[in-house]
């Protein structure tokens, strides 16, 4: 007979078996809030402490970006899924492997080439005119945007290689793993589980993880590249292709406007014929791109 005192000490059940997803979802948003709330008091106090409070400072607003990625969206999301089943790296997707050569190499190439999709979404963002009625709400997006815009400038203003690394490594690399652990392992995750329809979950988890970063301008290519990690995720069944998709869409962003930057050259604005043959055929790639990726991936299934 097994001696009760030598049981584990997470005997048990999950702490959210047998809960409704209504109420898992109230638990997430609280989680996030809670250490948001925290690590951006801690990253306050520090990033004061090391750098000062005067004037702008891109060591402090790197030390802000790190803490509140990982605050505010992997340690929600880690814990969340340890609810679950009492495993960090299992409800979100992250213990399986990639483990598709034809799937990689067609999401390398897709982040090239949904570059001047992106731009197009901008562009058609930027013609819509919201109802008077949203005023405050547009000019309090603009502000939150124009100070985004500001923080990255700041970052962004020193043009060395050893520089570019680091922002790579805290503007794309940290971002792809901590968002998408939130948004398409966790958020999606629990959407899909709830209304049993992956579309939706896809398409609405997108949606939010366009508007949670409150920028106006970027609101409409922002959902679609969440609805594309997101379906990155359906297909592939491990939150590492996503990921991925999520860092080289970040990294290149980041290394073309280092690269303006050091030449010295200001991208034109709008669209002439050059950019919009691009994007036709930028269109038409990634439409191919994308139906080589699901093809992939079923294949791999079957």
């Amino acid at each position: 007979m097994k001696d009760k005192r030598l049981a584990p000490l997470n005997a048990g059940h999950p702490f959210f078996e047998g809960k409704k997803h209504i109420t898992q979802l109230v638990f997430l948003c609280l989680m996030a809030m809670a250490f948001a709330i925290v690590f951006s008091c801690f990253g306050a106090l520090v990033g004061n402490a090391i750098f000062g409070t005067e004037g702008e400072s891109a060591g402090k607003y790197r030390l802000l970006l790190v803490v509140n990625s990982v605050g505010t969206f992997l340690f929600p999301a880690l814990l969340f899924a340890y609810c679950q089943d009492r495993k960090c790296f299992h409800y979100n997707h992250s213990d399986h492997i990639i483990g598709n050569f034809p799937g990689i190499v067609a999401v390398i190439v897709l982040s090239i080439t949904i570059l001047p999709v992106a731009g197009l979404l901008v562009e058609l963002n930027r013609m819509v005119e919201l109802p008077e009625s949203m005023a405050k709400f547009t000019e309090i997006m603009r502000q939150m945007q124009d100070s985004s815009d500001r923080v990255l400038a700041v970052i962004t203003a020193e043009h060395t290689p050893g520089i570019l690394i680091l922002n790579l490594l805290i503007c794309a690399a940290l971002p792809a793993i901590c968002e998408e652990f939130f948004f398409r392992g966790t958020l999606q995750q629990l959407i899909h589980h709830w209304c049993r329809n992956k579309h939706v979950a896809v398409w609405l988890g997108g949606f939010i993880f366009s508007a949670i970063h409150f920028q106006m301008d970027g609101l409409l290519a922002r959902w679609l590249l969440g609805v594309y990690l997101g379906y990155l995720l359906v297909w592939s069944g491990t939150l590492w292709l996503p990921i991925l998709a999520h860092f080289l869409h970040n990294a290149l962003s980041i290394f073309i406007q280092y690269i303006l930057d050091v030449l010295g050259i200001q991208p034109n604005a709008g669209f002439n014929s050059l950019t919009t043959i691009a994007t036709i055929l930028s269109i038409v790639f990634c439409a191919a791109l994308l139906f080589l990726t699901y093809k992939s991936y079923q294949n791999q299934k079957n």
